[in-house]
């Protein structure tokens, strides 16, 4: 994002809605996500790197997340 507000994005919220997930209306992307679970104490933002200008992906850690498979 270089410009405009959280107000401008789409947002998307399904079962118990304390995930917040915001789009671009125009090109579909997820910047990010709010986790706004009321058992944590503070609200948890997730951003998606992929987004953020001058990030070099190669030089990031990794692991890998396997959410098919979490029970």
């Amino acid at each position: 994002m270089t410009s405009g507000s959280i107000e401008e994005l789409t947002l998307y919220e399904f079962h118990k809605k304390v995930f917040k997930h915001y789009f671009c209306p125009t090109c579909g992307v997820q910047p990010f996500l709010k986790d706004t679970r009321p058992e944590q104490a503070e609200v948890k933002v997730e951003v998606n790197v992929k987004t953020v200008d001058g990030i070099d992906l190669g030089n990031l850690s990794t692991r890998l997340y396997d959410g098919k498979n979490l029970l």
